[in-house]
């Protein structure tokens, strides 16, 4: 096995990774591609942030304080870059 193989699986494996994120997430792949950098380094920040917290009533509170965050920036008339995103695309 070569270099490029070894490429060629880890972007498959990266793209498989990406799809089911996607599914789950209930939007289109291009969203991660469709992002600024910053934007980028904010989630992944948020990523590895709610995986150092181990507590569930920890993480319930930082969902209830998110979720109340969108709401407010929804009702405000603000876009909302996640509800945005979540979007299905057509």
């Amino acid at each position: 096995m070569n270099i490029l193989d070894d490429r060629s699986k880890d972007h498959e494996k990266s793209t498989a990774v990406l799809d089911r994120l996607a599914r789950s997430l209930g939007c289109s792949t291009e969203v991660f591609s469709n992002q600024a950098p910053h934007e980028l380094t904010h989630t992944l920040e948020l990523l590895n942030l709610w995986l150092g917290i181990k507590e569930g009533q920890d993480r319930a509170k930082v969902l209830a304080l998110l979720r109340n965050m969108c709401a407010k920036a929804q009702a405000s008339g603000e876009p909302v870059a996640l509800s945005h995103a979540m979007q299905k695309p057509e």
